[in-house]
């Protein structure tokens, strides 16, 4: 694997890709927009650059502008309220020129962070939910292990349509093992293979805790700069450990390509505050 050069105080490759904080890779993925606001102000300081693509409006422009006059004065209510409230956000419909997206917001150190993921055509939040009960109905908690493990591939692949679902269980020492899988028949089956614990390092162990699911939606896309780099505010590269659409390690990359893999979902598996496994 190549040992490309990124912008953090040392080189990372492979060899130390435990130390590579991903959190702060200060790129998206090329998919939706992720803007940084300042809270106090609600002003926009920070933007992925390619607004201009999706928005209509370039990065440059928007830097400085008043979130309510890109999001509108609904959708700006809903957010202040939210925070005012201390009630949590949800994910809103949005639309802005001629295209839909689904709004993210959440906090992160001293910056509101909203992700902005276009909508796809069959988006409907009742969809979404009945597709959830029916992920939670299918799992009777008197199963053994196994076999619970063998209904969640199932049930996921059956839902979501990836070629292959597998459940992926830690032992004491993180080192990983395939324990159930749902595949194409023309697939060779990772049924049983084991991993070592460099393959998932401890920094994207911690972030599964924090967030639970991860997407990548096309392993082979472009990263997109955040412009400035660091905050105004902390003087620091965006911690971006929540959201949706922080970019890839691309030591990551490089591993799901020679996987031949195109696309991932990523979930994680929590008991009793610990990680216990993946569903990809």
């Amino acid at each position: 694997m190549s040992s490309e050069q990124l912008s953090y105080p040392e080189k990372i490759d492979i060899r130390n890709c435990e130390k590579e904080p991903i959190h702060l890779i200060g790129k998206a993925q090329a998919h939706g927009v992720i803007l940084a606001v300042d809270p106090k102000t609600f002003k926009i300081i920070q933007a992925s650059e390619n607004t201009l693509k999706f928005f209509g409006i370039s990065h440059k422009t928007l830097l400085g502008d008043g979130l309510e006059s890109l999001i509108g004065k609904a959708a700006f209510e809903k957010i202040t309220t939210a925070i005012d409230q201390k009630t949590g956000f949800i994910a809103e419909e949005l639309k802005i020129g001629n295209k839909h997206f689904i709004v993210l917001p959440h906090f992160s150190e001293e910056h509101l962070i909203i992700d902005f993921e276009v909508l796809g055509e069959y988006w409907e939040p009742m969809v979404f939910q009945q597709q959830l009960t029916g992920i939670i109905n299918g799992l009777d908690a008197d199963e053994t292990i196994p076999n619970l493990c063998n209904t969640a591939a199932k049930l996921m692949k059956n839902i979501f349509g990836y070629d292959r679902v597998m459940v992926y269980r830690f032992d004491e020492e993180w080192n990983g093992e395939v324990v159930a899988e749902e595949k194409e028949e023309h697939f060779e089956s990772w049924l049983d293979l084991h991993y070592p614990a460099s393959d998932i390092p401890a920094q994207s162990r911690n972030l599964f805790l924090k967030h639970k699911v991860r997407i990548i939606s096309d392993v082979n896309y472009e990263p997109v700069p955040i412009s400035p780099e660091r905050s105004p505010i902390t003087k620091k590269p965006l911690d971006l450990s929540k959201s949706t659409l922080r970019g890839v390690s691309p030591i990551h990359i490089e591993y799901l390509q020679n996987m031949k893999v195109g696309a991932s979902l990523t979930a994680a598996i929590i008991v009793q505050g610990k990680l216990w496994g993946l569903i990809a």
